[in-house]
């Protein structure tokens, strides 16, 4: 087939008002597709299997999954949290500048609900949890869905949330009473507290998460939690916590707005 433009002429027959038919002649000028439109068509179709053009097409950008499943569970399984966490925060930092924000994103969804029957959760993953907790609520990695943002303090207060949801209530208890005294920073306790127990402050929040209450020793939790807070503020130490506010916002919530 001739690869070179060509005149194509065309009768088509129009109707006139007065209702006589006319013929005319169109000229229409059409390039047949020809061998360098096929090897632009074999280029194009390279490039869509590539990676590295994927994004300039359609905005596609396939990225392979970051944690695979049998990786998560080795984690969950480990007998030591600390190391299985700092074996995470490895990998992540091994990792590229702007692959790091969706490896820590990615690794925290899949801990959201990983915790239940078949595998409890413990006071060690807790305290591991909560002592990873400011370096995972430094890097924040926000994203937005609709009108809400969320970043890694919300992800991981879901995570534990959730895990708690497993327990019963005095269990539930015990094991935030476990781990208020030895947590270096009692930031997430502070928001996983306030998000399970109402505030006592007549302004606070009045939504109790019947699922995961601490029972009668809801009184007990929030008074061992309200004495670190007391404690950090005495020596000054309450500033440098991961969110301050998040203590602040508590201690106002326990109807003590005299003594913030």
């Amino acid at each position: 087939m001739d690869s070179n433009p060509r005149t194509v002429v065309v009768r088509f027959s129009s109707w006139l008002i007065a209702g006589t038919a006319r013929t005319r002649n169109w000229t229409v000028k059409r390039t047949s597709a020809g061998p360098s439109d096929d090897r632009n068509e074999r280029k194009r179709q390279h490039r869509l299997s590539e990676k590295d053009f994927a994004p300039a097409y359609f905005r596609l950008d396939p990225q392979p999954a970051p944690w695979s499943r049998s990786e998560i569970d080795d984690i969950l399984n480990s007998a030591n949290p600390v190391e299985a966490l700092n074996e995470v925060e490895s990998r992540v930092t091994s990792a590229s500048a702007s692959d790091r924000p969706r490896l820590r994103r990615l690794f925290l969804e899949a801990l959201d609900g990983a915790f239940g029957v078949l595998r409890p959760f413990s006071s060690t993953w807790f305290k591991a949890l909560v002592d990873a907790s400011p370096s995972f609520i430094a890097t924040a990695d926000e994203t937005k869905q609709f009108v809400y943002r969320f970043d890694n303090a919300d992800r991981l207060r879901w995570v534990l949330i959730h895990a708690l949801e497993g327990l019963l209530p005095e269990n539930r208890a015990q094991l935030m009473m476990a781990v208020i005294p030895q947590a270096r920073d009692i930031s997430i306790l502070c928001d996983i507290f306030r998000t399970i127990a109402r505030d006592l402050h007549e302004g606070g929040a009045k939504n109790e998460r019947q699922a995961t209450s601490f029972g009668n020793l809801t009184d007990a939790t929030r008074e061992a939690l309200l004495g670190r807070v007391r404690e950090l503020a005495q020596t000054n130490q309450i500033w440098s916590q991961s969110q301050p506010s998040r203590l602040l916002w508590f201690w106002w919530g326990c109807s003590l707005e005299n003594e913030v």
